[in-house]
């Protein structure tokens, strides 16, 4: 998706100092936030993203450099161009849900993605689960949903008996239907679990079109 390419270069496009304390996964959100609730300020959506003002300023500065957002007096807002990046990306995920902890990932805290008819892009859940990891995340699962029934590649079969309470409140939440893609990271820190979550979910998003 070239729209992700763009989100990309936006993480890297600091300055000639240190790298900058932030991922595209906070630049994700923060567009997803304007999305779904309008212009906001800097002190808010730093709070939201878990950063430090000067962190968030720059994810502002260079979302505005790429004509993604504008300042307004109610805050920061998407822009067209910027409405329709956030639109096509977000409107990949079906649903999204904060869990409780669970026998499918380590951590205290859960977060959950799904994506709509996306089982091909799955190798092995391995992508996924490292892409977490990267982000914060202490470990994810990637689950699909093949013939009515949840399995978690690279096997073919249920999973083991020990996590059948698990897939149960997994079902129950999503309710996934064949092809779909379920993403479960777990951390000690719920923002973390989330990020982990999302970063498994750019892992699918780079082959959509």
């Amino acid at each position: 998706m070239k729209d992700l390419l763009q989100i990309e270069k936006l993480e890297k496009s600091s300055s000639s100092g240190p790298q900058p304390s932030f991922s595209r996964y906070e630049i994700l959100k923060a567009l997803e936030v304007m999305y779904r609730s309008g212009p906001v300020g800097r002190k808010r959506l730093s709070s939201i993203l878990h950063l430090g003002e000067g962190s968030t300023r720059t994810i502002l500065d260079h979302l505005q450099t790429a004509a993604l957002i504008k300042t307004t007096k109610h805050g920061c807002e998407l822009t067209d161009k910027g409405r329709r990046i956030a639109y096509k990306i977000i409107s990949k995920v079906e649903s999204e849900f904060e869990l409780s902890e669970n026998a499918l990932v380590a951590g205290k805290f859960a977060y959950g993605i799904m994506v709509r008819d996306s089982a091909s892009k799955v190798r092995n859940g391995i992508e996924q689960r490292d892409a977490a990891i990267r982000a914060g995340a202490k470990s994810a699962t990637t689950i699909i949903c093949k013939n009515g029934k949840l399995v978690i590649p690279p096997e073919d079969q249920a999973p083991a008996k020990s996590w059948e309470d698990s897939l149960g409140m997994v079902n129950s939440k999503f309710q996934p239907q064949d092809n779909d893609v379920i993403i479960i990271s777990g951390a000690d820190h719920p923002f973390l679990a989330e990020l982990g979550a999302r970063a498994g979910l750019w892992t699918l998003l780079k082959d959509l079109s």
